[in-house]
């Protein structure tokens, strides 16, 4: 790890020092007026290498109309200047060592002033603008490939990164928001977007910092910014309909289809989004998925001893492109409306039905931790899974007047799972002989309806920075599952000391949880850009849980189990009052405060005719500060504290015995945690290199940490209940630098890693402290800018090292290696072959097994025809047939891998189609371009 630090170390000295190497050398300048010899100021003036049209520098002109830029090498370029209302400015220049500055004179800019008969024009296009703290690209100065999604045109672009996950970073940052004309598309998900929405319907693609709700609202910075991109479309895609689709067919009876078509107008936005197949393909994000399924994860599993239907129990798929998770079929379909009612009413709306079942086959080794020895175990499951999910979004903004605004937004789901599942179990001692054997037999049928709403209120005031907000929240959920339980375990097998016993139960779950929330704002200028904020905020949730166990004898006779059936209610109410102080300056800002939260937290159970009561009272500090260098360069820093309160599965205190030989118990004496979380981040992105480099640092600290408690007994059948623990850290250091190769016309990206955790368990009432130690480093090299050749290839190496105070024989490091190659060749205009392969290591030092190793590699030959409006793609995914599910992880007391049956070798033919209409009769037309001038 060390070495992986001095590397990164070195490649930000390296874009150091070739920064300060460009500083030193020649410029070009000049001055910028209109006919009326009046100075143009904030032109935005760019000089580009004419060979291969690569920014090299670009300023914006002062209030004198004079510019200059610097960082010129000797060589050609072209300086082309921009100005609204004013043509383009387009000139040759060649720079020599001759002389240290190139001036330009005087420049005198033409207004665009009338419309010339239609034309086409083929000349450069600008590829960047400055506008403030904005960056736009011009999509047109960037090739990409027919039937291309914003995802591949984002890749194009310097200085914006596109991970393998669909992970969008601008600058060396997250991007947090992707909008279409500024308005939502299918929600906050980025990747809706970038993965849906095609290239060529875009026009500009502008990134910027999006300031909180409050601060655009006043024009006060307060710290809180997200990176943003803006994706502008074409003319004649805001008023004219567009869109594209495939189908496909292939071996092994796979199928996929997925359309999406667009209707938009001047006050309009009209999406459909559907799809269909059986080749793992979810279509969508996690994000969109977790709200898919609504509360359903908080249902009973049958799997892991916890009141938790996991995600892959449910069949949902854990990231997009999981190919590797099991057998899934899903459909879906959706449905985004934006409408400007007027200047001041504007109405953003969705609406999602999907629906997914999923087989997935599962084996796991597990090495447990018992004192100071070991024991294993295995595991193997089998699961068939069925859900389907209605979400509606609604958000309506009106505008009272200049000085007020009013937002309701409203959430509504309904979600549907089944679950039936069949698990095996054996442990072996710590001598390695059969201990134990479990069968059992899980099946679970619930709903869950869901409903979020929200009222915002802002007002401004007529001194600038005053302003007033005020918000309410109201949430419901109802919760209703039915399960069936049948398991038999086995003790002590080829001893004296066997016997075996057996379970059928059938349990019923409602949980019906209840919260509103209230929160006010007051800001107060005090002169020398300072502001005081006060504010104040109420939460209550409540929520009531009943649990009805009945065991089953002959037939289906039921009889009440009142061991281990409950009804719970809890409530936590918290009062948070604070005081913030805003510093506001042309370079930094700051803001610190300090908040007293009084929390009560009452529960009652009802079963056992038992109150639980407790309060608290918090002292919150918080402060965040960043300074901006540059507009490409800015350091932050954030502290925070919060508090998380205990769920109410981990203070019911009963008896959850879903797995007999993994029995979870709630805890009702459990303290909320008080979280401490410190954040320092430097980014930077030099748009004349395209260097980008970010580093982060973050702590974070918990008093009265919640952790699981292990309680073994001697036929190795567990005993989990949550418990308080002190003094649990996480520390994490991230870097990230990414370089052109202009030799190459490539890119070098680096990523680096490191995490420490230091946590404490309980095992049989002996505390033990586990110190997790990660370091991850992800090399590539990619070169996609190109109309022939694109190729990305790299190497991704983790190292997870435990270490226990107790006995170091049971430390354990173990390293995951996975190399990766993709490619496309584009064979002229019609044909284009696609290729990637991945090669996984898994290492042998944990489970002393041989070592794993996976290559999977998918390839595709496509042919474009009817104007490249159409293409037709042979595709065959795991070529060798190798794929394989495999996870390992370490947490705490133990070290587990995860083997899961994938979908593998399989092939199919896919026809696609892209739809844009211009008004034409049959919906198909071409854009024209059009040019003002004198």
């Amino acid at each position: 790890m060390k070495n992986i630090l001095l590397i990164l170390l070195l490649l930000m000295l390296t874009g150091g020092l070739e920064l300060y190497a460009q500083n030193q050398e020649m410029a070009v300048e000049g001055s910028l007026q209109d006919s009326s010899a009046q100075p143009l100021a904030g032109a935005t003036v760019i000089l580009l290498q004419a060979a291969d049209s690569v920014l090299k520098s670009f300023t914006l002109s002062d209030a004198k109309g004079d510019f200059r830029l610097p960082k010129a090498v000797p060589g050609k370029y072209i300086l082309q200047i921009t100005y609204v209302g004013y043509q383009d400015y387009s000139q040759p220049v060649e720079l020599n060592s001759l002389r240290p500055a190139l001036d330009m004179g005087t420049i005198t800019l033409a207004q665009q002033s009338e419309l010339l008969d239609e034309v086409l024009v083929k000349a450069a296009h600008i590829p960047i603008r400055m506008n403030n703290d904005t960056i736009e690209y011009n999509s047109a100065a960037y090739d990409t490939r027919p039937h291309a999604v914003v995802e591949d045109l984002l890749r194009k672009l310097p200085g914006v990164e596109v991970e393998r996950d669909g992970t969008i970073r601008a600058q060396g940052e997250r991007v947090q928001h992707v909008y279409v004309d500024g308005k939502e598309f299918f929600g906050d998900n980025p990747q809706m977007a970038t993965q849906n929405l095609p290239a060529d319907a875009v026009e500009k693609v502008q990134v910027y910092d999006k300031q909180s709700d409050m601060a655009e609202f006043t024009g006060i910075k307060d710290g809180q910014e997200e990176k943003t991109i803006n994706l502008s479309l074409k003319e004649d895609k805001k008023n004219g309909h567009f869109g594209n689709g495939y189908a496909g067919y292939g071996t092994e009876d796979r199928y996929e289809g997925k359309a999406l078509l667009n209707r938009f107008s001047r006050k309009m936005q009209l999406s459909t989004i559907g799809m269909l197949n059986n080749t793992n393909d979810p279509g969508f994000s996690l994000d969109d998925y977790i709200n898919f399924m609504g509360g359903l994860q908080n249902m009973m599993s049958g799997g892991g001893g916890r009141v938790v239907l996991n995600s892959d129990e449910l069949g949902l798929p854990l990231a997009a492109g999981a190919g590797n998770d099991g057998f899934m079929r899903i459909g879906a379909a959706g449905l985004n409306l934006n409408y400007d009612f007027s200047k001041r009413t504007q109405l953003s709306s969705s609406y999602f039905y999907n629906q997914i079942d999923k087989d997935i086959s599962r084996e796991i080794s597990q090495q447990n931790l018992l004192g100071n020895a070991q024991f294993n175990s295995a595991e193997n499951s089998d699961q068939d899974s069925k859900s389907s999910g209605h979400r509606l979004n609604l958000e309506l903004e009106h505008k009272i007047d200049s000085f007020q605004s009013i937002t309701l937004r409203s959430n509504l789901s309904y979600n549907d799972g089944q679950l039936n599942s069949r698990f095996g179990s054996e442990t072996f001692n710590t001598e390695g002989l059969l201990e134990n054997t479990g069968r059992r037999d899980y099946q679970s049928d619930g709903n869950t309806f869901d409903l979020k709403s929200s009222v915002n209120y802002r007002r401004r005031f007529r001194r600038k920075g005053r302003g007033l907000f005020g918000n309410f929240a109201f949430n419901f959920r109802d919760v209703d599952r039915m399960a069936r339980l049948q398991a038999q375990n086995k003790f002590g097998l080829d001893t004296p000391k066997y016997f075996a016993d057996s379970l059928r139960q059938s349990q019923e779950q409602f949980t019906q949880p209840v919260e509103y929330a209230v929160g006010l704002s007051y800001i107060e200028p005090i002169g020398g850009r300072k502001y005081l904020e006060f504010k104040y905020n109420r939460r209550h949730y409540s929520n009531e849980s009943i649990k009805n166990f009945y065991d089953l004898s002959n037939g289906d006779t039921q009889e009440f189990n009142p061991v281990l059936s409950n009804h719970y209610q809890m409530t936590y109410r918290y009062d948070a009052g604070g005081l913030n102080f805003r510093l506001n300056r042309k370079k930094y800002n700051m803001t610190a405060g300090v908040a007293l939260q009084r929390t009560f937290l009452n529960g009652q159970v009802f079963s056992e005719d038992r109150r639980i009561e407790q309060d608290f009272t918090y002292v919150l500090p918080s402060m965040a500060w960043n300074y901006n260098f540059n507009a490409s360069r800015r350091l932050d820093f954030r502290y925070t504290t919060s508090i998380q309160e205990p769920s109410i599965e981990q203070l019911q205190p009963v008896v959850d015995n879903s797995n007999p030989l993994i029995i979870y118990q709630g805890n009702a004496e459990l303290r909320p945690e008080y979280i401490h979380r410190v954040d320092l981040g430097l980014f930077s992105f030099d748009a004349f290199s395209s260097i980008s480099v970010m580093t982060r640092l973050e702590g974070v600290y918990t008093q009265n940490s919640i952790t699981t408690g292990r309680s073994i007994d001697s036929l190795f059948r567990q005993v989990l209940q949550p418990i308080n623990v002190d003094d649990a850290l996480r520390l994490s250091a991230y870097g990230s630098f990414s370089a052109p190769i202009k030799p190459l016309k490539s890119r070098f990206n680096l990523d680096a890693n490191l995490i420490y955790n230091r946590s404490f368990l309980l095992i049989n009432g002996v505390e033990d402290t586990n110190r997790r130690f990660q370091s991850s480093i992800d090399l590539s090299l990619e070169n996609n800018n190109t109309k022939v050749l694109s190729v990305l290839g790299g190497a991704v190496l983790t190292r997870t090292r435990t270490r226990y105070a107790i006995d170091d024989r049971l430390n354990e490091v173990f390293l995951n290696q996975r190399y990766y190659l993709e490619a496309s060749l584009n064979l002229g205009e019609k044909w284009s072959i696609e290729s990637d392969i991945n090669y996984t290591r898994f290492s042998n030092e944990a489970f002393g097994s041989s070592n794993r190793r996976l290559w999977i590699w998918n390839a595709a030959l496509s042919r474009n025809f009817l104007d490249n409006r159409a293409q037709l793609s042979l595709m065959v995914r795991d070529i060798l047939n190798q794929n394989l599910g495999i996870d390992r992880n370490s947490e705490l007391n133990y070290l587990r891998e995860t083997r899961v049956q994938s979908l593998a070798r399989y092939a199919t033919l896919r026809f696609t189609f892209a739809l844009s209409g211009l008004g034409s009769r049959n919906g198909i037309g071409k854009a024209q371009v059009r040019r003002r001038t004198n």
